[in-house]
């Protein structure tokens, strides 16, 4: 049974022993024992603050705005965790414990949550943008070759005839990197009594 006011550790435990349990399990097995109602069910910890320690609330694994129940992530890999951690809502486990839990998120369809999935790298320049006389010459005696690599469009081929004349490259004494989510994914939750039994 997991509750709101149950500690962290206790909640990773079932966690951990109901993604055990699905290991070597057939899909008979699964159907037979109930397990597909644990998709509507609040018993993932969401954490939407940078202490590793405890948690906000429970949630499903797929909340709706309607709902009322944000979409959450789960932080699979370490920078990921420091990048979001605190920002977004976060599954309020560790990435180093996250493989552990790998049966239950697949069986449960939760490939999206992956931040790895989800998140995109920005690079944006910080400061004056200075012209790169060197790095211009280059880059305009290898454009031959870069065009090669693109699949020309009508668009980018008169583009791409434009930059080649006359490329501009610039460059920045500080850039950034900004992470951010593509996707989201609405489904339902269910607050029936035997979600309340787990």
């Amino acid at each position: 049974m997991i509750e709101e006011s149950d500690p962290l550790d206790h909640i990773k435990a079932v966690l951990f022993k109901l993604s055990s349990m699905l290991q070597g399990s057939t899909e008979s097995e699964r159907n037979e024992s109930g397990l597909h109602r644990l998709r509507r069910c609040r018993i993932f910890p969401i954490q939407t603050h940078a202490a590793q320690v405890r948690f906000d609330y429970l949630a499903p694994a797929h909340g709706n705005s309607a709902s009322g129940i944000e979409n959450w992530y789960i932080a699979d890999i370490p920078h990921l965790w420091e990048s979001f951690c605190g920002r977004i809502p976060l599954l309020a486990i560790p990435p180093s414990s996250i493989r552990d839990l790998g049966n239950l998120l697949r069986y449960l369809h939760l490939d999206w949550h992956y931040l790895s999935k989800a998140a995109t790298k920005e690079i944006r320049v910080q400061g004056p943008a200075e012209y790169d006389a060197k790095y211009t010459r280059k880059i305009s005696q290898k454009a031959r070759f870069i065009s090669r690599l693109v699949v020309p469009t009508y668009i980018q081929e008169s583009n791409m005839r434009q930059q080649k004349k006359s490329p501009n490259i610039t460059n920045a004494p500080k850039k950034k990197k900004i992470p951010s989510l593509l996707t989201e994914c609405p489904d339902q939750v269910d607050t029936s009594p035997e979600c309340q039994a787990i």
